[in-house]
């Protein structure tokens, strides 16, 4: 019974004394034009982990942006070209093989080229034969045409077969059907190790009349000697190659150590005060604000306050001695009508313009709440007391 009328005593207390006041949601910002009674600011931050960001390096680049460097954690690079040069280079793997040079007075070809053309032109069929068996091809290059093996029209650009495989143009022959529509239409047929025609091997001048051809001698006065060519096993000399005495080439694989960088990857965009596991990132941070703002009735008490010493300061200025007590009792006079006015009218408004709320009139439903509250606490009490004598009555 004591524990439970002390309870109902400290609620009445809270009720009739406490008006507790609740802190606004965290903000970045103030509002100059408030009128603040408590301010509380917490700095928050950016939190991030750091991350590396590297690649493997050849350990003779000293022109990457990298900071720090893995001396423990490297791999090698792919194999190089062999080579004829020493291939002695530091941390190394270097391999040894023996190559038979040789070189060519007309190259092999891989690529069929039909070239200068001066007008369009149709073709019918396009075929090409290694010692008389027919070799696949595809087109590498045919801009602006419509192709097939069928039928194939070009304007004024070339065409550009690429055969299955590389072959000696000694022995290419060539069968190129042009539509009996195209007569005398002139353009080169050249064949070539590359498919820029660089290295040329065939070089004829075709006309679109004609439709087998067959190299000969005159054909290959442009061609062009290879460069010196390897191979890893030995090579027959002929009327066409050129052999020279055998090599010892290398190639290697260089070191690549890892070297990186270390970035901040973000937890997110937002501020935080902590989070589990990420570094908190000093130079980033943000504060946040969350506040109390004056109680309405001392603002409105203030501003009727002022507002009543600024018209009094500005009359009592120019009044003399017996005005000023006449001025003196109709403002007692003024102040028992605002008093009796103030239940039914909550609002006035100053000379200024500004209003000016009456303070009784804001209180009102906050005191009839806790009147509520106390006469209900109240009934309760009286209740209890009720019950309690009651039993003992009956005991």
């Amino acid at each position: 019974m004591k524990k439970l009328m002390l309870f109902i005593f400290l609620n009445l207390f809270l009720i009739m004394g406490v008006d507790a006041s609740e802190f606004s949601m965290w903000t970045d910002t103030l509002d100059p034009n408030l009128n603040y009674e408590k301010i509380e600011e917490e700095i928050r931050y950016k939190f991030y982990k750091e991350k590396e960001v590297g690649d493997y390096v050849l350990v003779s680049d000293n022109s990457s942006n990298y900071q720090y460097v893995d001396e423990d954690n490297f791999i090698y690079s792919e194999f190089s070209d062999y080579q004829e040069e020493s291939c002695n280079n530091g941390d190394s793997i270097v391999e040894y093989k023996e190559f038979y040079p040789y070189q060519k007075k007309i190259m092999d070809s891989k690529y069929v080229i039909i070239d200068e053309l001066k007008k369009a032109i149709k073709f019918n069929k396009i075929k090409v034969f290694y010692k008389e068996t027919e070799i696949p091809f595809e087109f590498a290059t045919c801009p602006n045409c419509i192709s097939n093996l069928d039928n194939i029209v070009q304007i004024n650009n070339r065409i550009v077969l690429q055969l299955d495989d590389y072959y000696d143009a000694h022995y290419l022959t060539f069968y190129i059907e042009a539509d009996s529509t195209y007569q005398n239409i002139l353009y080169t047929l050249l064949t070539s190790n590359d498919i820029e025609g660089k290295y040329i091997a065939i070089r004829k001048i075709a006309n679109s009349n004609l439709y087998d051809y067959i190299p000969n001698d005159r054909w290959f006065s442009m061609a062009e000697m290879s460069p010196i060519l390897y191979s890893d096993i030995p090579v027959i000399e002929d009327e066409n190659t050129i052999i020279y005495p055998k090599v010892n080439m290398c190639r290697y694989k260089e070191k690549m150590v890892y070297k990186y960088n270390i970035e901040k990857e973000y937890y997110d965009d937002n501020y935080h005060t902590n989070v589990d596991g990420y570094i908190k990132d000093l130079d980033n941070s943000k504060t946040y604000y969350r506040y109390i703002l004056k109680k309405e009735e001392n603002l409105v008490n203030n501003n009727i306050s002022n507002n009543i010493n600024n018209t009094d300061n500005i009359n009592n200025e120019n009044l003399s001695e017996e005005d000023t007590y006449k001025e003196e009792d109709k403002k007692e006079d003024k102040e028992e009508d605002e008093i009796l006015i103030s239940t039914d009218t909550p609002k006035k408004t100053s000379s200024n313009g500004h209003s000016i709320v009456n303070p009784l009139s804001i209180n009102s439903k906050s005191l009839y709440i806790k009147y509520i509250i106390l006469l209900v606490i109240l009934l309760t009490i009286a209740y209890i007391f009720h019950k309690n004598k009651k039993c003992k009555k009956s005991r």
